[in-house]
């Protein structure tokens, strides 16, 4: 009796001040083992955004962002979450969503409300409330972004990471403050479930992930592998082994593939990706010529390439042919270089030839 008066109690103090109530899982007393590599993409930071808190993964769900405004996506696979602004990938925070057989639902939200200071509400008893304050589980940010469901900070920071909510998603509270701080209500969240994710770090290098099926809901291979590498031009340059390796181990850390830079020229993407591995930077012949309107033509045998009536080595790698970046002078009478954005920008040889001058 006394336990439930001073619930009343506090129950009827809450509503006169107008906190806000979330029906939320009891705190796990199992200290979680989060492994830091599960979210070891988020550490980087990307220069070519100088904005970014965090790398730019240009995964599936980036290709799909809006181009203007907020959205937050969740990858319960990965126990990330993103924030974009205006299509690119601003932040990322590191959370933790539901347990097993509580598991945070995936789809279309919005954020609905945002609260200060939120109170607590036992999910077993309603009439139980915590006021805020060091033992309330929310921290000291909400977002709730529907029915029970939400965004918020928490007391207990050494679960971030896990799989141990309701079915909120937990971050830790000073992350909390930054993203309430910075969405307005309306904002779109977007939850996932994405096992695989490939990642593109400020100095091109291409890493793939592959994360535990925490809730043993998505089966993956290396089809899924591939489809998620294909935006950055690197598939010839793929392991086979390695990946088949990487999906089995499924700890969630990075898997080196190659470094990748999109071409520009006078200031346009030109719509494909010079490759570095082993030691070269590899620009795939069918694009680049194409690009710059020159026919050519490719001699299996010799592993040459012959254009403009003049020949140069070529490499045939996986199913491309390729020319390196040093025989761009003498093949289309081009420079190339790895630019201070990211970008592996073309010029004309004769502009360089005036410069020298």
């Amino acid at each position: 009796m006394k336990y439930l008066a001073v619930g009343f109690i506090a129950f009827i103090i809450a509503i006169s001040v107008g906190y806000h109530f979330a029906l939320y899982a009891e705190e796990s007393e199992t200290q979680a083992s989060l492994s830091s590599s599960f979210f070891s993409e988020s550490l980087q930071m990307n220069d070519a955004n100088p904005d970014t808190k965090a790398s730019l993964e240009e995964s599936k769900e980036e290709n799909d962002a809006p181009d203007v405004g907020f959205r937050i996506v969740v990858n319960l696979a990965s126990r990330g979450l993103a924030l974009y602004e205006n299509g690119i990938r601003t932040r990322l925070y590191p959370v933790a969503v539901g347990k097993e057989w509580t598991p945070t639902p995936t789809g279309h939200f919005i954020v609905e409300e945002k609260q200060e200071d939120p109170a607590w509400a036992s999910p077993r008893n309603e009439e139980f409330v915590l006021p805020p304050g060091e033992d309330n589980p929310l921290g000291t940010r909400w977002m709730g972004i529907g029915g029970y469901y939400g965004i918020h900070g928490t007391n207990a920071p050494w679960a971030i990471g896990d799989y141990i909510s309701n079915g909120c998603i937990r971050m830790y509270d000073e992350d909390a403050q930054e993203l309430f701080s910075i969405v307005p209500t309306g904002t779109p969240v977007e939850i996932i479930y994405q096992r695989i994710v490939a990642d593109r770090q400020a100095d091109g290098t291409i890493n793939l992930y592959c994360y535990p099926d925490g809730y043993e809901w998505q089966d993956v291979g290396k089809k899924d592998a591939l489809e998620a590498l294909q935006p950055y031009g690197v598939l010839d340059f793929v392991n086979s082994e390695a990946i088949a390796a990487h999906i089995e181990a499924s700890e969630g850390t990075p898997l080196f593939i190659a470094k990748s830079f999109p071409v520009w020229s006078e200031g346009i993407n030109l719509g494909f990706f010079a490759v570095q591995a082993n030691g070269d930077i590899y620009l795939p012949a069918v694009p680049l010529f194409a690009a710059f309107q020159t026919k050519w033509e490719w001699n299996a045998e010799k592993q040459e390439i012959v254009a403009k009536h003049r020949t140069v080595p070529g490499v045939q790698q996986g199913s491309g042919i390729y020319l390196t970046a040093d025989q761009l002078e003498n093949a289309l009478r081009l420079n190339g270089n790895v630019n201070d954005a990211g970008q592996f920008e073309v010029t004309d040889w004769k502009k360089k030839v005036e410069v020298r001058k």
